[in-house]
């Protein structure tokens, strides 16, 4: 076994703590997610962590990944570096570990500090009158961060965290290995609302202030959403129905 670690020199005390990450994962901390990936929180030495153990990992993706050496550990800690850089708020990374197995990749780990912020899933499930004001303030939230050359690529309700402060929301992004950092293109905005899964008349408000916000005609900018959103539902349909008879060609070989 190999292991590739790096700690960003802010939180070199706990290097000690970090370096076991990989064999005490399991055991200790609380379970905040599990599934493809694992989440945990922890508490040392009076900072709460957030440890994300990227537990699927393909062949395929295994050697692309120990070509590259960019796990998906690897890419979120330089992506949450670049949105510091750019002043977008994402939970501070602190490290990232890569456990490689005669050169092949088998697990990868990132560290982040713990983040207070709830996900704004919760706050558009409120009645629109209560919900309104932070739809509208999520959609200016978007069309900044586009504006400054950030598109997540996975940009759904459950990695967006919120806070609000009397009238005023903060927002925060999380799950952010699939960012990407282009010019600010407004086909290319659009397109990264697909994966929003509002009801029409919640989905409506946000696209009038991105649309308002982005100098863009309203009607179109809704059609160009939905139309989209769409789109990425069939495609999503249709690769779940390829998939099935390789994964039951799959089971098949292995029995």
């Amino acid at each position: 076994m190999k292991v590739e670690l790096f700690i960003n020199p802010d939180y070199s005390h706990l290097s000690a703590f970090i370096k076991h990450i990989p064999e005490d994962f399991g055991k200790t901390g609380k379970v905040l997610h599990t599934g493809r990936n694992e989440l945990r929180a922890i508490e040392y030495d009076g900072i709460k962590l957030v440890i994300k153990s990227f537990n699927k990992i393909t062949l395929a993706n295994r050697l692309i990944f120990a070509a590259s050496r960019w796990s998906k550990a690897t890419k979120t800690y330089h992506n949450a570096v670049k949105l510091k850089n750019r002043n977008i708020s994402t939970p501070a990374p602190v490290a990232y570990i890569n456990i490689y197995n005669k050169g092949l990749l088998v697990n990868c780990y990132y560290i982040c500090i713990f983040s207070e912020y709830r996900s704004v899933e919760e706050l558009f499930l409120l009645p629109i009158t209560e919900a309104e004001e932070g739809l509208k303030a999520f959609a200016h939230y978007t069309v900044g961060l586009y504006k400054a050359g950030v598109y997540h690529g996975d940009y759904n309700l459950s990695n967006v965290l919120y806070q609000q402060l009397g009238h005023n929301f903060d927002f925060t992004l999380i799950d952010i290995n699939r960012m990407q950092f282009h010019p600010y293109s407004q086909k290319r905005g659009l397109h990264s609302l697909r994966r929003l899964q509002l009801p029409i008349e919640k989905l409506s408000i946000v696209v009038a202030e991105f649309a308002r916000e982005s100098n863009a005609d309203t009607l179109k900018t809704l059609y160009a959403v939905t139309l989209n959103q769409l789109q990425f539902k069939y495609f999503k349909n249709f690769m779940g129905l390829l998939k099935r008879p390789i994964k039951y060609f799959l089971q098949s070989f292995k029995n």
